[in-house]
């Protein structure tokens, strides 16, 4: 994302995304926005999970109109489910044996 500063860390149960955007100081620079879905774009670029917000949550930034220039949004990991194996089953005959006479 263009001159947008993105801080990613990563903690045991939460993503944490520290953003601030460049202050314009003349009309012909670069308006900017960075909002919530900007956000979850960022972390599905990176591969990663996470289930919902919990902070940060209609947190919109721009660089014009008087609106703020850093935030910090934060998700919550998505637990990971470990997968339980079912104990072996003997496999079933599909074919006739044959009787002995």
């Amino acid at each position: 994302m263009k001159n947008i500063d993105i801080n990613f860390k990563q903690t045991q149960s939460e993503y944490i995304l520290e953003v601030s955007l460049p202050s314009r100081r003349f009309a012909r620079d670069e308006k900017l926005g960075f909002s919530e879905h900007d956000a979850e774009d960022f972390l599905r670029e990176k591969n990663l999970k996470y289930s919902k917000i919990t902070s940060g949550s209609g947190l919109i930034l721009r660089n014009f109109g008087g609106a703020e220039l850093t935030g910090t949004y934060i998700f919550e990991k998505e637990a990971s489910k470990s997968k339980v194996k079912k104990p072996a089953t003997p496999r079933r005959r599909t074919t006739k044996t044959k009787e002995k006479e």
